[in-house]
């Protein structure tokens, strides 16, 4: 890992496959695994905000969530901030996951931001799915508590 990044600081982890991988964490760290080797691309979260989740459709499509409504987006050079897109608000984005058409951020609240990859935009936040309500479909885990659907 890169110096003085430590194992503690790092609070989630994206594996594409054995030779690309992404991690997120406190302070804003953001690495990535590139032939073997742990790469810093971090310094792009303002504040050195903390970074709660990271999804990773490829090397080239990479999503991070965090603190105060961050949701940045990856293109394999250079990170942009999706969080005016998404809609969020100052609530902590506690986690994100995608599939092949959407993904997924989830805020404090259990409010999930959406956004189409194939229409390649956000279609703003969804609140029917609350974590005090159960879910449909809806399993993961929120600072190491499971969060589960109906």
């Amino acid at each position: 890992m890169p110096s003085p990044i430590k194992q503690d600081d790092l609070l989630d982890v994206s594996v594409v496959d054995a030779a690309t991988a992404f991690a997120v964490g406190e302070d804003g760290t953001a690495i990535r695994l590139v032939s073997g080797s742990w790469v810093d691309i971090s310094g792009f979260a303002p504040g050195k905000s903390n970074l709660y989740g990271v999804w990773a459709a490829s090397g080239n499509e990479v999503y991070a969530v965090g603190q105060k409504g961050l949701i940045y987006r990856f293109d394999g050079n250079n990170w942009s901030n999706e969080s005016s897109a998404a809609g969020t608000d100052k609530r902590d984005v506690v986690d994100v996951w995608g599939d092949a058409n959407y993904v997924y951020a989830m805020n404090e609240r259990g409010e999930v931001y959406i956004y189409d990859r194939q229409a390649n935009n956000w279609t703003g936040v969804n609140d029917e799915c609350r974590c005090r309500q159960r879910c449909p479909g809806l399993v993961g885990r929120w600072r190491g508590q499971p969060v589960h659907g109906a």
